[in-house]
């Protein structure tokens, strides 16, 4: 078995580790809340509110020795890995965890501060898609606002009218603004073109050479410099 193989086993088997002592745990808080309330069809909820409003001041129960430095909330949710996992199991199963009546002062408490009856400090909620903006006036930027010096910066005529006559026809507008009539797209304006690509050959400047058989004196070469310097046709002085 490679190296890669092998990591991929541990990180299968952790994963199976974890999701079994997590479903353990579970059914060990769910079968301890049943025998607390003598109810086996009541629910965990994990939520604060919903923990709140049905474990506490439904069935009068609240948890007892919760890890401190563990936060209260879904057990999927939970940072810390299988040994959290583990730690709050062994909690539960020795009875250091466990469920107990609510007082009358906890369920005034309930109502009035709810997050003082929770059995630790419960888990920050999951970061929406959108920021909310903030009401805090010392993170609260001002509205700043830019005018120009003078207002024609600003102004534009609402449309192109030309001298001493009405407005252009609607299908010469369109051909002056590259606007097409026919799809609505616009027209690729000259000399935004993307430039071609140079196309390979020889790119000898042109020359002129002396001639006598011509009534100019002289002819242009336009290729092949090379070739009439060696025939004797052409001279560079």
């Amino acid at each position: 078995m490679n190296a890669t193989a092998s990591s991929c086993a541990d990180s299968t088997k952790r994963k199976r580790t974890r999701d079994n002592v997590r479903e353990e745990l579970r059914d060990e808080i769910r079968s301890k809340l049943a025998t607390s309330t003598g109810n086996p069809d009541v629910h965990m909820h994990w939520a604060k509110h919903r923990f709140v409003k049905f474990t506490v001041l439904r069935e009068h129960k609240v948890v007892r020795g919760w890890p401190p430095h563990i936060p209260f909330g879904d057990l999927g949710d939970i940072p810390g890995g299988v040994q959290t996992l583990q730690m709050l199991l062994e909690g539960w199963q020795s009875g250091a965890i466990y469920f107990d009546e609510a007082t009358a002062d906890e369920l005034r408490r309930a109502v009035e501060d709810p997050d003082s009856v929770l059995p630790s400090t419960p888990l920050p909620p999951r970061p929406s898609g959108a920021s909310k903006p903030c009401d805090d006036p010392r993170f609260v930027v001002g509205q700043l606002a830019m005018h120009p010096a003078h207002p024609s910066v600003v102004i534009r005529p609402s449309s192109a009218v030309p001298e001493g006559g009405d407005d252009a026809p609607a299908a010469k507008r369109l051909r002056m603004s590259g606007q097409r009539e026919d799809c609505g797209r616009v027209r690729v304006v000259q000399g935004v073109r993307k430039r071609r690509r140079p196309k390979p050959g020889v790119k000898t400047e042109r020359w002129l050479v002396d001639a006598n058989s011509t009534e100019d004196g002289y002819f242009v070469v336009d290729k092949d410099l090379g070739r009439l310097l060696a025939d004797g046709l052409a001279s560079l002085e």
